[in-house]
């Protein structure tokens, strides 16, 4: 075979192999986009959008669609993330929440224990990051330290409780999670 043949096959090869390569590309680069997206939710209140990986809960099977507005969670570690809202008739004070949220937290549960008080912005509103572990009981029966951080926002007559939850033990490596949904929170 002469060094022209040789060339011509290899150019053949060349581009059978580019015209394979090119398909497969974008299909990979699709399904790492539409796999490795997380869910975004939205209502007439607010929205925001969670990590890849996580789901919604149904609250209905969960008995919890008259206490939560939404629920997310992720697996492995186990992750929850949900929105309450609540009607105020007056303007709360973030800065005396702290306190009553201690006294009703020690009164209502086991092992209670204060892990820190912050304010911050979400989505420019004053909010009260509120962070506590306590005493529970999973739905296995089996009792655990769980470990959460609530967010507290009033937006007009409207008070937001955002609240980050997981195993004590497992907490370190959700705050980046719940970080970025709390980041991505947008009130309407």
């Amino acid at each position: 075979m002469s060094l022209f043949q040789k060339s011509q096959v290899s150019g053949r090869t060349l581009l059978l192999v580019s015209a394979l390569a090119v398909p497969l590309l974008v299909l990979a680069v699709w399904f790492f986009f539409f796999f490795n997206r997380g869910l975004a939710f939205s209502n007439d209140q607010f929205s925001f959008k969670t990590p890849p990986g996580w789901h919604y809960l149904n609250l209905e099977e969960s008995g919890l669609e008259k206490l939560i507005v939404v629920k997310v969670y992720q697996n492995n570690p186990d992750i929850t993330f949900h929105v309450s809202t609540k009607l105020a008739l007056n303007s709360i004070n973030l800065a005396d929440l702290p306190k009553e949220l201690k006294a009703t937290f020690e009164k209502e549960v086991q092992k209670f224990e204060e892990l820190g008080i912050g304010f911050q912005k979400i989505d420019d509103q004053d909010a009260l990051r509120y962070e506590y572990r306590y005493q529970a009981t999973g739905s296995d029966g089996k009792v655990f330290l769980t470990h959460q951080e609530m967010f507290i926002v009033q937006v007009g007559a409207q008070v937001f409780y955002l609240v980050g939850q997981a195993a004590d033990a497992d907490y370190k490596t959700a705050r980046p999670k719940v970080s970025r949904i709390i980041n991505s929170f947008r009130f309407k």
